[in-house]
């Protein structure tokens, strides 16, 4: 069974609400270094984009390059780890 959060993680969007032209933001903390891949999904469950990170132990800002300029809406972002899985959401606004 999956997890619905990360042990050992915690963390969030650097803001909220975004405009198209700007990139998304993690802000992750973690006690241990680790591999993290990442999802990006609309509401309708269509992936925009997804990869790895490397999560260093500590506090660490993240930048995804997911191009936001055809969503206007809600994005669901997905961090897991293969066994245990977190979604945090934000808005897009044209």
């Amino acid at each position: 069974a999956t997890r619905t959060e990360l042990e050992n993680i915690s963390w969030n969007m650097g803001r909220t609400v975004y405009y198209p032209s700007e990139l998304l933001n993690l802000v992750i903390s973690s006690d241990k270094a680790m591999n993290l891949q990442w999802s990006v999904f609309t509401v309708n469950g269509k992936l925009l984009d997804n990869g790895n990170l490397m999560i260093s132990e500590g506090r660490s800002v993240f930048v995804l390059p997911v191009n936001t300029h055809s969503v206007n809406g809600h994005l669901f972002i997905r961090l897991t780890n293969g066994k245990q899985q977190s979604v945090r959401r934000c808005m897009v606004l044209k």
